[in-house]
Parts: structure tokens; C-alpha cells; sequence
């Protein structure tokens, strides 16, 4: 008769019971995609198209002109703060930390993520509602 225990089951490896950890590397993988994807754009739309010119006359102009460079912007933040997080998680993991160490730690990413995300968001609302005069 066959045994169809798996290796894990045999060392009494806890195995995971969600999909968080596939979500956690595929969602690290996309985010990479579009990271360079951004990356891109924003090294050839500041260095490139304007013939080097970069200033903040510039860049204030093209977000606030522009709820779709507002959206780029938005876009890039959170995914990069999201993927910079994520990797630090999986770095953590990998030293497979106690459960009220992981929670802690958890918690800790989490406020530093919302943290950065509020403090970009606002930086791009300060450019889209306000009228800024640089040279005050």
C-alpha cells in the first residue's frame, strides 16, 4: 500500500495553511515589472525629453497640469513602497522569527508603510492643490 504522506508531514514541518506566501512572491514579482516599467518612463521623461532640463517649475507644472502624471506618481509610491517592504518581510521570514517576534515585526512594517504612504500622498496633494512660488 502507498504512503501519501508528504516529506513535510514526515519531519513535522509546519506547513502553511493560506496563500499568502505565493500572493507575497508573485505580488513581489509584479511589482518589479512595474517598478522598472516606471523607472523607465520617469528616467525618460526628466532626462530625456526635456534635454536635461530638470527643475521644479517642471516637474510642479507636469503634476499639476495632469491627474494622469498625478496617477503615475501615486502609483509609483505605493508600489514601491510596497515591494521594499515586502522584501524586507521575506527577509524576516527567512530567519523564521517567534510568532509574537513576527507579529511585532509585522505591525512595525505595516505603520512604517502607512507612514510612507500618507507623507507621499501628501507631498503630491501639496503640488496638485496648492500654488507654490519656488522662488520665496
Amino acid at each position: 500500500m502507498e504512503n501519501n504522506t508528504s516529506t513535510a508531514e514526515k519531519a513535522d514541518i509546519p506547513q502553511e495553511k493560506t496563500i499568502a506566501p505565493t500572493l507575497n512572491w508573485f505580488t513581489q514579482r509584479i511589482t518589479g515589472v512595474f517598478l522598472a516599467g516606471f523607472l523607465f518612463a520617469h528616467v525618460v521623461v526628466l532626462h530625456f525629453l526635456k534635454n536635461g532640463e530638470i527643475n521644479f517649475d517642471r516637474v510642479f507644472q507636469r503634476i499639476h497640469n495632469s491627474p494622469l502624471w498625478f496617477a503615475f506618481y501615486l502609483a509609483f509610491i505605493i508600489m514601491g513602497i510596497y515591494h521594499g517592504l515586502n522584501g524586507v518581510w521575506s527577509v524576516i521570514i527567512d530567519y523564521n522569527p517567534s510568532e509574537s517576534a513576527r507579529k511585532g515585526l509585522l505591525a512595525l512594517l505595516w505603520f512604517f508603510g502607512i507612514a510612507a504612504a500618507i507623507m507621499g500622498l501628501f507631498v503630491l496633494n501639496g503640488l496638485i492643490f496648492t500654488q507654490i512660488n519656488p522662488k520665496l
